[in-house]
């Protein structure tokens, strides 16, 4: 099955965030790969930072307003009723009555019914009136309830926008890590890996790698190997995001697409002098 576009674009940011501090590594770092797996570990914590932030926010923006109550027995909100083991939504069908308790003369109770739920809150007589007025409450509450809803939408939309974001970014990191993974294994020891940008070939993602000693193209269910010996020229042709990277061989060619314009230059270069060949184009 085909990456959708929104998989593709979130793995490619995180790649990008793991090129980008890779490029800028030094030394053993770049030998390693950990300046790579370093900057997705940062940018996982602070997408982690960013999931929590929304989390909150979105429960601020969703928190009822409390109204009214009968101890901790029954607790009125503007969009919905709680009771120590449950809590109900209110919808405009909601009825609230204070009655006499069937088997205790000194007993009254509040019996607040919905469409498929009842709650009765029993009290003594001196509590009547306290009662009365939380069942007029609670039906209030109930006739109003979608008009606080719709109050509490513009912003509740938001929020949910910003926490739906975060757990997107937070998604392509895990979506990333196995690449790298799979980029360590498969480097040999002490090959030294030059640089790195997360492309396309022949429709899967991944990331392109340029070491010391080959080209390579990783991805979970693609990949090429192509030592030096084996290539012929290496060629950057493209603009902008659609620029892609040609290496040819004697038994064909293998394109990598989606890269920058500037940074697939950069990388055709860097194979080409590894090769010890002139610059070319396309």
């Amino acid at each position: 099955m085909k990456p959708s576009n929104a998989s593709r674009l979130r793995k490619r940011k995180a790649l990008e965030t793991a090129a980008s501090e890779f490029r800028d590594a030094q030394g053993t770092d770049r030998d390693e790969i950990l300046a790579a797996r370093r900057a997705l570990w940062r940018a996982e914590k602070s997408y982690d930072r960013a999931v929590t932030r929304a989390e909150g926010d979105l429960a601020t923006a969703r928190a009822p307003a409390p109204i009214a109550a009968y101890g901790h027995r029954l607790i009125l909100y503007d969009d919905r009723l709680s009771t120590p083991k449950r809590t109900h939504e209110l919808v405009r069908s909601v009825r609230a009555e204070v009655t006499e308790a069937p088997a205790d003369e000194s007993q009254v109770q509040l019996v607040v019914e919905g469409p498929d739920w009842q709650e009765v809150v029993n009290g003594p007589r001196q509590d009547e009136e306290p009662l009365r007025r939380l069942a007029l409450a609670v039906e209030y509450a109930a006739r109003e309830v979608e008009a606080v809803k719709t109050a509490r939408r513009p912003e509740i939309k938001p929020a949910e926008g910003r926490l739906a974001a975060a757990r997107i970014d937070r998604l392509g990191i895990e979506e990333a890590k196995p690449l790298l993974d799979r980029l360590a294994d498969l480097t040999e020891d002490g090959e030294r890996v030059l640089d790195m940008a997360p492309g396309i070939s022949t429709g899967h993602d991944g990331v392109l790698v340029v070491t010391d000693r080959r080209l390579l193209f990783v991805g979970l269910r693609h990949k090429f190997l192509l030592p030096y010996d084996r290539i012929t020229a290496v060629a950057a042709g493209g603009k902008w995001f659609g620029a892609r990277l040609i290496i040819s061989t004697p038994s064909g060619k293998s394109v990598v697409a989606g890269l920058p314009a500037r940074h697939a230059a950069e990388i055709a270069e860097l194979a080409r002098q590894q090769l010890g060949a002139p610059s070319l184009g396309v």
